[in-house]
């Protein structure tokens, strides 16, 4: 749980490093030895907007064995029909991957 955390972390510095807006959404986390009330199910773990467009960017970190709950499968499929971007990574390298190939999609790019 702390490496996905980590790597959370990494990224929202990354995107917003790019000048994206960005955070790191943790719905459901514990604190004090409580579970905090999930407002939105499935939403992922890392959420942008990305400039200069305003594509809806979601990132779910999943390290090893990790999968995706029902509710995660059903929310990516909701980005993504409403014109937005999920992806699920495992790795800082994986990322940066995908973001390349989203700048050289030219999608970044106003119309």
């Amino acid at each position: 749980m702390e490496a996905a955390r980590n790597l959370a972390h990494l990224i929202v510095n990354d995107l917003r490093v790019r000048r994206h807006a960005a955070w790191s959404q943790q719905t459901g986390a514990a604190r004090r030895g409580r579970r905090l009330p999930q407002k939105s199910q499935g939403i992922a773990d890392v959420v942008a907007v990305l400039k200069p467009v305003g594509v809806h960017l979601e990132i779910e970190v999943k390290i090893g064995d990790d999968t995706m709950r029902p509710s995660q499968i059903a929310h990516k499929g909701a980005i993504e029909s409403a014109g937005g971007i999920h992806w699920i990574v495992g790795s800082f390298e994986y990322y940066r991957e995908l973001y390349e190939r989203l700048e050289m999609s030219g999608r970044l790019n106003p119309k």
